[in-house]
């Protein structure tokens, strides 16, 4: 028998709106949809366009990216990469510090700018 999961530590983020409120059929957008890698939790927010990045052991809060637009969708990481797409119309591919990094001034740095994703 397993043993019973206890909750290591809690995040509250604020309600997300769906971008098409008046189509019932599309609402992927009104909720979070995080990720984990690399030992963190990426969240997009379309909240306030951005992508915090938790440390899966304590919750704490290592890095905060910024986009110019909502960011409505998960990101997909790989390779030390996270890649993730937001309502300005580009692709950010984000190379993350590194896991033993823990500094508050630690931030992720953009990988060949930004790529159109609208026409």
């Amino acid at each position: 028998m397993l043993p019973p999961f206890h909750r290591q530590w809690t995040r509250h983020l604020p309600k997300l709106q769906g971008a098409w409120l008046d189509q019932d059929t599309l609402t992927a957008d009104a909720v979070y949809q995080p990720i984990a890698a690399g030992g963190l939790l990426l969240i997009g927010s379309s909240y306030d366009d951005s992508l915090s990045a938790w440390d899966l052991a304590t919750g704490t809060l290592r890095w905060r990216f910024y986009t110019d637009g909502p960011i409505r969708y998960a990101p997909a990481a790989a390779n030390g990469r996270v890649y993730l797409v937001a309502d300005d119309g580009c692709l950010y591919c984000l190379e993350w510090p590194a896991a033993n990094s823990c500094s508050e001034s630690a931030q992720p740095r953009v990988i060949n700018g930004c790529w159109a994703t609208a026409g």
